[in-house]
């Protein structure tokens, strides 16, 4: 899954999608461990969305999404992976991220870190919109809940953000439901252009995975007017390898 809140509770056409799990079919995707003599293990997503919502807006003009990720992962904290989707976003049709960073425990206080990048790609797009972003997540589970905050940056000098930088502030909160397959999730975001310009977004969902397959529904809103931005509800299916 990506990092840094990519909202399947957080869609790639099929061709860039093929290319990037490698093309060979996901269900013989291999787990490298480190006891075959290859460093770290693989892992690959594939997501049907009803849309594609990134921080609540629509980047498939409200229309479907198919997305997928492929990852590698070392039992130091170090990660490194790829996420891809379509997206309806004036001259692009493909968004391709990748993405990397390192995450761990901090010792015994039962709180985990993740301190990582996103490079957003969108091959094609004449507007040449592609950039970087920073980001440092804390989280914690307490059992019967578990949380997790995090901040992300943009810095200036990016052909996508002109003169202006970028932050985005957020908050998720996960329930697991007792005796029962689902998890409730919350999420709360804030996002600042340096332009004067911000938003607020919110999602309330349920999701569980029943025989193999992850299951998604969530009502998404924020508070800026508008057809990609007003509320909605978001469904997804999807199968991790």
């Amino acid at each position: 899954m990506k990092p840094f809140n990519k909202m399947m509770p957080n869609g790639v056409t099929i061709a860039a999608f093929a290319a990037i799990l490698a093309g060979a079919g996901l269900s013989a995707l291999p787990a490298y461990a480190e006891d075959d003599g290859f460093p770290g293990e693989f892992a690959a997503n594939v997501t049907l969305a009803s849309e594609y919502i990134f921080r609540g807006v629509s980047l498939t003009d409200e229309d479907p999404a198919i997305q997928g990720s492929l990852d590698w992962s070392h039992d130091s904290g170090f990660y490194l992976g790829a996420w891809a989707s379509n997206i309806e976003l004036g001259a692009g049709t493909i968004e391709i991220d990748y993405y990397g960073g390192f995450g761990g425990d901090l010792g015994d206080t039962g709180f985990s870190y993740d301190l990582g990048f996103v490079y957003y790609t969108f091959p094609g797009d004449e507007a040449d919109g592609d950039y970087i972003e920073f980001a440092a997540q804390l989280g914690r589970d307490f059992g019967i809940v578990s949380t997790n905050v995090g901040v992300a940056y943009v810095p200036t000098g990016q052909d996508a953000f002109g003169d202006d930088d970028a932050i985005y502030v957020w908050g998720d909160t996960e329930v697991p439901i007792p005796s029962t397959p689902i998890t409730a999730g919350f999420h709360l975001g804030y996002e600042d252009f340096g332009s004067g310009v911000n938003k607020l977004d919110w999602s309330v969902g349920l999701y569980a995975t029943v025989e193999g397959i992850d299951l998604g529904i969530a009502y998404v809103d924020t508070d800026v007017a508008g057809d990609n931005t007003d509320a909605r509800v978001l469904f997804t299916i999807g199968k991790s390898f």
